[in-house]
């Protein structure tokens, strides 16, 4: 492991070196958090400033009649780096949670007696799916010069199901 040459008083970036030591103190440091640059320590606040400002970017997004989903976008564009890496490391079971939340409201916006009166036009849609799929397989294996046999089996999007298991 490589490690890092600490110069005291600027372990964080943006810290203000200490007054009462001017020579840069030369002690390798081998703390895996010292290689983090511009991340913190803290997952909390980490989370507690992300959080913040997505908030903030939100409410104004949506301040400006914009979608507050297009503000916490923006902020997700703007985090970069080590804090990006972090940021996504704490998030990512509350995002798993917040999209089960969102399909479970969904599902209750849902009459189940309106069902049986849309089955005909997903069992059609679901066909013209799976036809334009074989098709367009099809096509491009044409594209690349596949000899028709085997176009055929690239097109079958079963096919590769059942040949990947043997």
């Amino acid at each position: 492991m490589e490690c890092s040459i600490v110069t005291h008083g600027l372990h964080h970036p943006g810290s203000i070196p200490s007054p009462n030591r001017t020579r840069p103190d030369r002690r390798k440091s081998c703390d895996p958090r010292s290689h983090r640059e511009s991340s913190h320590q803290s997952d909390e606040i980490v989370l507690l400033t992300i959080f913040g400002a997505v908030l903030l970017v939100a409410g104004a997004a949506q301040r400006l009649q914009v979608s507050a989903a297009i503000g916490a976008f923006l902020v997700g564009i703007a985090v970069s780096g080590p804090i990006a890496e972090q940021t996504h490391r704490l998030v990512a079971p509350l995002r798993d949670l917040f999209a089960a939340t969102f399909f479970f409201f969904f599902g209750l916006q849902i009459d189940p007696a309106t069902l049986p009166s849309a089955l005909p036009s997903g069992i059609l849609l679901g066909v013209v799916t799976a036809v334009t799929k074989v098709l367009t397989g099809f096509w491009a294996a044409r594209r690349t010069g596949v000899a028709r046999r085997a176009r055929l089996r690239r097109a079958w999007p079963w096919s590769r199901v059942a040949s990947s298991r043997s």
